[in-house]
């Protein structure tokens, strides 16, 4: 899918954006991987 990685992305920067932490971005970015 090539549009897969535009939502990861977006996905990712919510998240951080949420989160207002650099240390979770590890955490963050293993939930996305996850299904």
């Amino acid at each position: 899918m090539p549009g897969s990685t535009g939502i990861r992305f977006a996905i990712f920067a919510l998240s951080v954006a949420n989160s207002e932490s650099a240390t979770d971005v590890g955490t963050i970015q293993q939930s996305i991987i996850l299904p």
